[in-house]
């Protein structure tokens, strides 16, 4: 029984005394450290304290764990000097993994450069406010105290965005000054405080790109992070991404089209555009170096080839034209006058 005690005060005391000498001479000793976020947003952050000891006993043993909450910066954090491993979040920002060291006395800043989760970005179709319309969106902000800031024009009605707590609120004010809101964009601070004329707005996260239509109050949700070309309202409401055209078949399912990367409907007929490379095996396209825009008629699903390009991009209506696009911005008319 002697024996089994004395090795266990043995074993005890190989523990415990590294321990003691490095809490008597090192962490009995705090130091501080100031943790500032770039951009200088509000931020949370959790630091794990590691003792310097390597052993097999202490590999990554965590001795300390604290949270903070920071707006903007955490000035003069006391804490123990020794190894560190961080976590820090923020709303609408990556999370942000990393370590330090810090000793006794050592004057220490942390930097948290947090990047965005997303991007956000406006189609360009509004107007603006006239003097009597701009007039009467003043009356209202002062009359109810509202934070809201004019964020595009549509037919004659001011749509609107006020940052709350769990994201930005968009809305619009009637013609008989009453608030109507529309939806929440969440973690998301702000689309432009002027006048950015546009009425569908995107927001590109990781695995999802969001479309807010402000004219009808209507979100949809497409998969991966995608990019827009554009948008056409027929019978169905079509979306154009670089992957391809989505139709809504039902509430909130979206499928992408088989055979066209791009459709548009004008006068009687449906005008289809193929350019990626197995869309064109499938309609036996020999023709791989160019684009090809198709116009089809609806009753006979007859298909004539009108067009070929080697940079079509979209298609589009203007000004009762139809245009194709290319990747470089130039728009060329495929018919009206």
């Amino acid at each position: 029984m002697s024996r089994r005690l004395s090795a266990f005060l043995v074993l005890l005391g190989i523990v415990s005394i590294p321990l003691w000498l490095y809490w008597y001479f090192v962490a009995s000793i705090t130091t501080q450290i100031q943790i500032v976020a770039d951009p200088g947003v509000d931020f949370q952050i959790t630091l794990r304290g590691n003792l310097p000891i390597d052993s097999t006993f202490f590999t990554n043993s965590s001795v300390t764990t604290t949270t903070y909450d920071c707006n903007g910066s955490c000035e003069k954090i006391t804490i123990i000097p020794m190894n560190y491993i961080y976590t820090a979040t923020a709303s609408g920002y990556r999370d942000l993994e990393g370590n330090f060291s810090i000793t006794r006395g050592e004057d220490k800043t942390l930097t948290l450069a947090f990047e965005q989760a997303f991007t956000s970005e406006i189609i360009s179709q509004g107007t603006t406010l006239n003097t009597e319309e701009k007039a009467r969106f003043e009356a209202w902000k002062t009359e109810e105290k509202s934070d809201a800031e004019l964020l595009t024009v549509s037919d004659g009605l001011p749509f609107l965005q006020t940052l709350r707590e769990n994201g930005l609120e968009i809305g619009v004010l009637t013609d008989t000054n009453l608030y109507e809101k529309y939806f929440i964009i969440p973690g998301i601070t702000s689309l432009g405080k002027s006048d950015p004329d546009g009425i569908t707005v995107i927001v590109h996260r990781d695995d999802t790109t969001e479309i807010y239509r402000l004219r009808n109050a209507e979100k949809y949700i497409l998969p991966g992070a995608q990019t827009v070309l554009s948008l056409h309202e027929g019978k169905t409401l079509r979306i154009t991404t670089l992957r391809g055209c989505y139709e809504e078949v039902s509430s909130w399912i979206w499928e992408i089209h088989p055979l066209y990367d791009d459709i548009i409907e004008w006068d009687r007929y449906i005008y289809g555009l193929v350019r990626s490379t197995e869309r064109k095996e499938i309609l036996n396209i020999a023709d791989t170096a160019n684009d090809t825009i198709f116009r089809i008629d609806p009753v006979t699903r007859t298909r004539e080839k009108i067009l070929e390009d080697t940079d079509a991009e979209y298609l589009t209506e203007e000004n009762g034209m139809i245009w194709y696009k290319t990747t470089n911005g130039t728009q060329y008319r495929i018919l009206g006058e």
